[in-house]
C-alpha cells in the first residue's frame, strides 16, 4: 500500500524560501524579474560544495516537513542533489509542472544551458550584502505581508 505524501503548503514554502535564499547561484532575470538557478552538468554553480553543506543543513527540515516521501536518498546521492531537491520542492509548491518554466540558452557553439525560474510563490530576497539572521528574517516578514 502506498502512502500519500502529505505537507502543510505553508511550512514548506517557508522552508524552500529559506533554503534557496542561502544558496549561492541563483540569479535573477531582470527582463522578466524573477530569479532562476541554471541546470546543466554536476559541476554546475548550483552543484558547488557550499550549495551541498546548505542542503544537507535542510535535509531534516525537508524529512520532517515533507511526510511519506521514500525517495530521500536517491535524491540526495544523484548527480545534481541541490538542482533536484529545488526541483522537488518547487514541484510539490506549484503542483502544476507546466507552471514551471525552462528557457534554453546558448553559452557558445557547442554548448547549452536551461534557466529553471523560481514560481513568485517562492519568496525571495534581493541580497545587498551580507545579512544577519534578524536582517533576514525582517526580509521574510516583510515579504510575506
Amino acid at each position: 500500500m502506498v502512502r500519500e505524501m502529505k505537507f502543510d503548503k505553508d511550512k514548506l514554502i517557508a522552508i524552500a524560501s529559506k533554503f534557496i535564499n542561502k544558496l549561492k547561484g541563483i540569479h535573477l532575470d531582470d527582463d522578466l524579474g524573477q530569479y532562476y538557478f541554471c541546470g546543466g552538468n554536476s559541476e554546475s554553480e548550483i552543484e558547488s560544495q557550499y550549495n551541498k553543506e546548505i542542503l544537507l543543513d535542510f535535509q531534516t527540515r525537508f524529512i520532517k516537513t515533507i511526510k511519506n516521501y521514500t525517495n530521500w536518498s536517491n535524491l540526495r546521492k544523484s548527480d545534481k542533489p541541490v538542482a533536484n531537491h529545488i526541483r522537488f520542492l518547487i514541484n510539490l509548491i506549484v503542483d502544476d509542472k507546466t507552471l514551471i518554466k525552462k528557457k534554453l540558452f546558448k553559452k557558445d557553439n557547442n554548448s547549452s544551458y536551461i534557466r529553471y525560474y523560481i514560481p513568485l510563490d517562492i519568496p525571495m530576497i534581493d541580497y545587498k550584502g551580507f545579512l544577519n539572521k534578524y536582517e533576514v528574517l525582517h526580509h521574510l516578514v516583510e515579504l510575506y505581508n
